[in-house]
């Protein structure tokens, strides 16, 4: 709903994107809200992608001999 005051409005948006945020489970690395569709449960450890390709992904290269 829409009032004749832009800013109210506005900052009831922001207040209801952010309790929905705040619904959203917490990357156990980066500590932030996961907004993506998916996450990844590793021992109990939720991760988002963007921490499990930055903390958990290696080249193949690095391991042939």
């Amino acid at each position: 709903m829409y009032s004749n005051n832009p800013i109210a409005d506005y900052d009831r948006y922001c207040a209801r994107q952010e309790a929905q945020l705040q619904q959203r489970p917490k990357c156990s690395y980066c500590e932030e809200p996961i907004q993506d569709d998916f996450l990844y449960e590793i021992n109990d450890v939720l991760i988002c992608e963007t921490c499990l390709n930055d903390n958990h992904r290696k080249a193949v290269e690095d391991y042939i001999e």
